[in-house]
Parts: structure tokens; sequence; C-alpha cells
């Protein structure tokens, strides 16, 4: 879904208790375009509807789309890779506790905020 990186992060910053800690900070610290892809990864026998993702992908909406250069934040189960617009900042994905986070509701477009087209 198509989000602001302001409301994503401001979605983060609120759960306290679900996601780990070091990973809430890291993410925060995170530089981001002012709007984002969200595509939240789950596994097929743990889904469930307002659930909890097991996988988080990020990307530039304003990317050109044709290179990873876009892709801000990949996260698979407890690994988490980054990309800094140039390269991927490791070789290696940086250890995490397993990744939970609760379902982002907060596209840009949606009955949450009663948005219409007239």
């Amino acid at each position: 879904m198509l989000t602001s990186s302001y409301s994503f992060k401001k979605f983060i910053s609120e759960r306290d208790g679900v996601m780990d800690n070091d990973f809430k900070n890291c993410f925060l610290s995170i530089a981001m375009p002012r709007f984002i892809w969200v595509c939240e990864l789950y596994e097929r026998e743990n889904f469930k509807k307002d659930s909890y993702c097991s996988g988080l992908l990020l990307i530039d909406s304003t990317g050109d789309g044709k290179s990873l250069n876009s892709v801000i934040l990949y996260v698979v189960k407890n690994h988490m890779f980054t990309h800094n617009g140039l390269i991927w900042d490791k070789e290696e994905p940086i250890e995490i506790f397993p990744f939970k986070m609760q379902t982002y509701r907060n596209n840009l477009k949606g009955d949450w905020c009663k948005w219409t087209t007239s």
C-alpha cells in the first residue's frame, strides 16, 4: 500500500511490546522519502485478518522502479537488509529478533480517513 513515511514511522513508534526495541530504534533512524510502498509478507499458515506479518519490504515510491535503488528495507523473519540508494549497506544481512509487526492500515486512500473522490 502507498503511505507517507511519517505515518508509517508513527505507526511503528506507537507499537510497544510487539516489535523488538532494537529493531524499532534502528528502523526509525532510517532516512526515507516522503512516500513509500509498504509490502507486508505473511506465512500462509499464520495469515489471519488483522494479524501480524513476518516480513516487510519498503520501497521508495518516487524511485524509478527499474533497479534495486528504490528498495529501502527488506526484512524477512530474523534478517534485515537495508539499501542506502546506491548499494546494500552490508553484504551479510543484519541479524534481528524474529520480525513481528501488526498489519498496517493507514494507506493514503482508505476507509480509516473517510477519503472519497468527487
